[in-house]
């Protein structure tokens, strides 16, 4: 059986690409984090992002989620916050 809301899903995993390239600026309560994207695995539903937090800078991956609306996000720090992918915008 075919459903609206796998059909969205399946068109939301093939649009993940589109985020390579892209870079939000999280404030934390105490400072800026800047996260970059690097690569999107989107069969594996996985992001590789660049994380520059309180001047260091690592690479991590991240499983990516979906809330309700199909909108892609994952968790990031302690307490876990939901950072959203359309939060993120092309670099220049």
């Amino acid at each position: 059986m075919n459903t609206g809301f796998r059909t969205n899903r399946q068109e939301v995993v093939k649009n993940l690409g589109f985020y390579k390239n892209t870079s939000y600026d999280y404030f934390d309560s105490e400072v800026f984090v800047t996260f970059d994207v690097i690569a999107v695995g989107e069969e594996q539903r996985v992001i590789f992002i660049a994380v520059t937090n309180r001047g260091k800078v690592t690479v991590n991956n991240y499983e990516i989620c979906y809330d309700r609306n199909d909108e892609p996000y994952f968790f990031f720090g302690s307490p876990e916050q939901k950072i959203y992918l359309s939060n993120f915008e092309e670099v220049a």
